[in-house]
């Protein structure tokens, strides 16, 4: 029998941005109450979500070898040969006796600066009115507004009997909490607990790992760092100068780097970089990752696009893949005889995964690839931008401008 353990499922919890939870980001289900309905923060507190007949019944599932639904992320990556997030924690994850959630991903809301293409409203408070523009759903502002109730009110400083009392005790007793976006450095609340920590002399016992846009650069933040065991802080960068500032909405190229420069210089505090592959940078990765390399000395790693579906890159059309590998694969021999082995090798391996996925398929593509290029004109228009004027190239072969 395969063996479907995942310490994430034992010990993880991800606390999503609208105050559902499941056991990582990569789930695809969220915890349910006896009745069958979908539980989050202003209906439920983060302790019975934690304890719910709906996650033991999970938990016991996987201990019987089940491929449960849950984890379908997971199980379609190992199929094809790409390490999934439930081999990688395995791999580096420890178990311990404690009773309450050790391995904490945390979206804190959708408060964020930036409003990021591939990104959404539920993500990022920036995109509320403009994808409400876009998407052109006949529906009511105010009825729209009202999606985001939970978003809102999960985290928010009153909701303290569901959250706030138990998850600041909880992340104290944690092993690792895992902080991802809106931006989590613009939060301020987000640094009450992490000086709740401090306060209460368990921050030296926990690892922090910090998903960042990058454009915020802190000395508070950087002392608060400096009380915790250890901290890691990644870089989303998706693209080089002007193709990142068409995709990053809000962010600046030269601020971003400099602030990477900056935190890499602090020696308690490790960085790395973040490459979020989909529809819109996928034909110019090998150039984006190479560039990246050479002017931060670091390799990205890759991860994907799996929602909004139409940036996922297993929906464009097979030509247009086929085009995008054999670019790729050109690109890589041209830089063979200019890269060390070992540089060269790693850059090989992120292109590899890239490529994998990217001959994947998926249902509906070809409706969704349609809807991509819909939406691509709709925010080029309301933020007086042009996706041919940035990827000339790209635009031939997508044809979203003819």
């Amino acid at each position: 029998m395969k063996s479907t353990s995942c310490i994430l499922a034992e010990q993880g919890l991800h606390l999503h941005n609208s105050g559902r939870c499941n056991s990582c980001s990569d789930s695809s289900l969220y915890w349910k109450d006896n009745h069958g309905n979908v539980m989050d923060l202003t209906t439920h507190s983060v302790e019975q979500i934690w304890h719910s007949k709906d996650r033991q019944q999970f938990l016991k599932d996987l201990q019987n070898g089940i491929e449960h639904e849950n984890c379908t992320k997971c199980w379609q990556k190992e199929k094809i040969g790409i390490k999934s997030k439930r081999q990688i924690s395995n791999e580096i994850y420890k178990h311990n006796n404690k009773t309450t959630p050790q391995y904490i991903d945390l979206k804190w809301g959708n408060v964020c600066n930036l409003k990021c293409r591939h990104c959404n409203p539920w993500t990022s408070s920036k995109w509320i009115k403009e994808w409400y523009a876009a998407d052109k759903r006949n529906q009511e502002y105010n009825d729209y507004l009202s999606e985001f109730k939970t978003t809102q009110k999960s985290y928010h400083k009153d909701n303290k009997e569901n959250f706030h009392d138990t998850f600041f005790d909880w992340f104290s007793n944690s092993e690792q909490l895992m902080l991802y976006g809106g931006e989590g450095m613009y939060v301020g609340a987000i640094q009450e607990m992490f000086l709740h920590a401090i306060d209460v002399g368990t921050a030296k016992d926990i690892d922090i790992y910090i998903n960042t846009n990058g454009t915020i650069y802190s000395e508070k933040w950087i002392e608060i760092f400096k009380q915790f065991r250890s901290v890691r802080m990644a870089f989303s960068i998706d693209g080089v100068q002007d193709n990142f500032e068409y995709i990053r909405s809000g962010a600046q190229w030269d601020q971003v780097l400099e602030n990477y420069k900056k935190y890499s210089a602090i020696s308690n505090i490790q960085t790395q970089i973040v490459t979020t592959v989909f529809t819109l940078n996928v034909h110019d990765i090998v150039d984006i990752i190479h560039t990246l390399h050479n002017e931060l000395h670091t390799m990205p790693a890759v991860n994907f696009v799996y929602g909004p579906e139409w940036w996922d890159i297993r929906i464009l059309p097979n030509d247009a893949k086929q085009h995008i590998v054999q670019r790729n694969n050109n690109k890589l021999d041209e830089l063979k005889q200019e890269l060390t082995a070992e540089v060269y090798e790693s850059l090989h391996q992120q292109v590899d995964q890239v490529q994998k996925f990217l001959l994947d398929t998926v249902d509906d593509s070809a409706n969704k690839y349609q809807t991509m290029k819909q939406w691509i004109c709709s925010i080029d228009r309301t933020r007086n931008e042009n996706f041919k004027d940035t990827f000339p190239e790209y635009n031939q072969l997508l044809k979203v401008y003819i």
